[in-house]
């Protein structure tokens, strides 16, 4: 089986294991209303006026298939957080365990919702053995509803982090699972992973190209707009270089296979976000650190509403089920969503109009450029005409006006002498020009320009700008350029279009915006919501409801970067 073979099998088996979770988690969420209807009815009933019980032991029954049935994944998890906490106690019990709780996730939900439902079921399940006969001392309902509820939750943000991938879906469905070769004349069809580099592979008109090469024969315009971001169709002639994934217009067309599978753009592209997509920003991070102490805190404030409410006055059960819902709305779901969800929608909507980013710290840190150095290739997206001597550059002026908009600066480095050099930057709207800047000089002029705290993007796609390319703080390199670059480089454009810089730092911008604002926003819910549970004026179930609305109103606020549209010149 070829390198593609394989590539292919494994991601439909991984979509095959990513829908049938799916359909169990969606199974687990039915099944777990289903049977927290019934206990339910008598609250509703009551709610207008109508006597309904439910006898204690079908209560508990349904209540118990609830908490340990469908609910066996929380105590699987807090399970797994105990035993790294005790893991600890061979430096002593006492300060093991302190360890281990301070080490503790940021995606330690499962803790608090397993001690919050498992307190709020056994408070039932004791008023209804002190209590034979009386129903109305046992309300099994709280605990089976937030465990529903917390479910249908993560079952929502789970589709909504589907959603933010639509990316990668859509460029993965971008590869044809057979193509048409010419072998000594003779066509004919084969699957994607019997092509070899070399091979002339036939293209009829509508049809996806299936690998990367060089036009041999036909002229076409080619859609491009998935893989590269362009808006129109681009017209391909004989000797220009496709890529696989473009939809091909009304030509018939040879090409010869340069690369194939694993090897081709669009593989590249997919990794690429990919990788982005699942690697934690440095903001996250931090947010992480914060939530080491979070769950210990939690259950500090817990523990002292439940005495706080028994030094009060008020009844066990009263104190309990305070204590219970502050676990409950203190879940860190949210918290742990705020920073990926933008993230993934962020990276994926990039890559649709062709801007790549290698890493999610090259997203973050994209948001603080204020100086761009264009190498004079770069500058002129392949268009540099010197006549008379001075460099002009030409469609570089709406990108330069963009970025001053946006306070950051424009500075070209060029090879020219220095009165060429002067002339060519208001010519092309240029701040500040660095004349006689040689390949191993720019790296040191890059570390000039950094002076002072200035985070500094070199643009650039020549061979001999790698070293820049890496000094700087953001390197961006053009796709179709030197290899060398493109590995050096945070960000690759898949256009030659001075406007996709641009794009690169307004996305940028935008994605980080939505992180802060998720995180603000989860900060004050929980701070706010915490109170409440602690007042009492915030009851169990009331607080499951609004821990899985922060959730899912999280991911709803990423998923508003998909409107994102780049700058047009």
């Amino acid at each position: 089986m070829s390198t593609s073979d394989s590539d292919d099998s494994g991601s439909v088996q991984s979509i095959r294991r990513r829908i049938a979770a799916n359909r169990r988690a969606a199974l687990t969420v039915v099944a777990s209303g289903c049977l927290t209807l019934p206990l339910l009815v008598p609250m509703v009933c009551a709610w207008f006026g109508v006597e309904r019980t439910l006898p204690a032991w079908p209560q508990l029954i349904l209540a118990s298939i609830v908490q340990f049935g469908m609910g066996a994944r929380f105590y699987r998890a807090a399970y797994e957080e105990l035993r790294d906490v005790l893991r600890g106690a061979s430096h002593g019990v006492l300060r093991g365990v302190l360890r281990g709780v301070l080490r503790t996730r940021a995606g330690d939900a499962d803790l608090l919702v397993t001690l919050g439902t498992s307190a709020a079921w056994g408070l039932s399940a004791y008023q209804m053995w002190a209590h034979p006969g009386e129903t109305g001392h046992a309300d099994f309902a709280v605990p089976a509803v937030v465990i529903t509820l917390v479910l249908l939750g993560k079952w929502l943000e789970s589709r909504a982090k589907r959603q933010t991938t639509a990316a990668v879906r859509a460029l993965n469905a971008l590869r044809p699972e057979r193509a048409r070769v010419r072998i000594e004349g003779v066509e004919r069809e084969v699957a994607i992973g019997e092509i070899q580099v070399g091979m002339v592979v036939m293209v009829q008109p509508g049809e996806r190209v299936p690998v990367d090469g060089v036009l041999l024969e036909g002229e076409t315009e080619i859609d491009a707009s998935l893989i590269a971001g362009e808006s129109v169709p681009v017209a391909k002639h004989p000797g220009d270089l496709i890529t696989a994934g473009a939809l091909n217009g009304a030509g018939l067309l040879s090409i010869e296979t340069r690369a194939i599978g694993a090897e081709t753009m669009l593989s590249h592209i997919v990794r690429q976000v990919e990788s982005a997509q699942v690697e934690k920003a440095p903001i996250q991070c931090q947010v992480e650190r914060v939530s080491t102490v979070f769950v210990p805190v939690i259950l500090g404030i817990a523990l002292a509403t439940l005495l706080g409410w028994l030094w009060y006055g008020a009844g066990a059960e009263t104190a309990i089920l305070n204590a219970v819902a502050v676990l409950v709305i203190a879940c860190p779901g949210a918290l742990s969503l705020a920073a990926p969800s933008a993230i993934m929608v962020g990276t994926g909507i990039a890559a649709r109009h062709g801007v790549l980013f290698k890493n999610v710290q090259a997203l973050e840190i994209a948001h603080r450029i204020s100086v761009v150095a264009f190498d004079d290739t770069a500058a002129s997206a392949f268009a540099l005409n010197p006549p008379e001597g001075v460099a002009t550059v030409e469609g570089i002026e709406a990108a330069v006006e963009a970025l001053r908009d946006m306070g950051v600066d424009s500075v070209m480095l060029t090879g020219n002498n220095e009165g060429s050099a002067t002339l060519a930057a208001p010519a092309s709207d240029i701040d500040a020009s660095r004349a006689q800047a040689l390949p191993e000089d720019e790296a040191r002029i890059v570390a000039q320009l950094k002076s002072g705290g200035r985070v500094v993007a070199m643009v650039s796609d020549g061979i001999g700008a790698a070293s820049a390319l890496a000094a700087a703080d953001i390197g961006i390199a053009i796709a179709g350029g030197a290899d060398i670059a493109m590995d050096a480089a945070d960000i690759t454009l898949m256009r030659s279009d001075p406007m996709q810089v641009v794009a690169a730092i307004d996305v940028s911008r935008r994605t980080y915006r939505k992180v802060v604002q998720n995180l603000r926003w989860t900060f004050v819910y929980h701070l706010i919501g915490i109170a409440l549970a602690a007042l009492g004026w915030l009851n169990p179930m009331a607080a499951g409801a609004a821990m899985a609305f922060c959730g899912v109103s999280v991911i709803s606020n990423a998923l508003l970067l998909r409107r994102w549209q780049p700058r047009l010149p």
